[in-house]
């Protein structure tokens, strides 16, 4: 008879939430993981050190159906808003990935 097979452990995403535009981070924001407009993770804000930081757990592909497999694109949204970076799904290690608001706009300065 053959062992259970153990679903692959989830992938950790870290770091601190930016705010900019309308956007004001706060501790206690929900905080999502998407896989091709799956929710795969879900979490909360946290204020640590004078900062809102956050961390997710992103599971992986055969927990809560289709989640995260090596190199799937993960999204985050924060309180329902998108957040300006993506990642690649990947549970060899923790991420730190910094998050703002998708609205937050950079312009470069030129000068003549």
């Amino acid at each position: 008879m053959e062992a259970p097979r153990l679903p692959a452990v989830p992938a950790t995403f870290y770091g601190a939430v930016m705010g900019g535009g309308d956007f004001r981070p706060v501790a206690g924001l929900g905080v999502t993981a998407w896989v091709e407009g799956r929710l795969c993770g879900q979490g909360r804000t946290l204020a640590l050190a004078r900062q809102v930081v956050y961390v997710v757990d992103v599971n992986a592909q055969g927990q809560e159906g289709y989640c995260g497999a090596l190199g799937s694109r993960v999204t985050f949204e924060i309180d329902g808003i998108p957040m300006n970076l993506a990642a690649l799904w990947d549970n060899n290690r923790l991420w730190e990935l910094n998050l703002f608001d998708s609205q937050r706009l950079y312009l470069p300065v030129i000068r003549r």
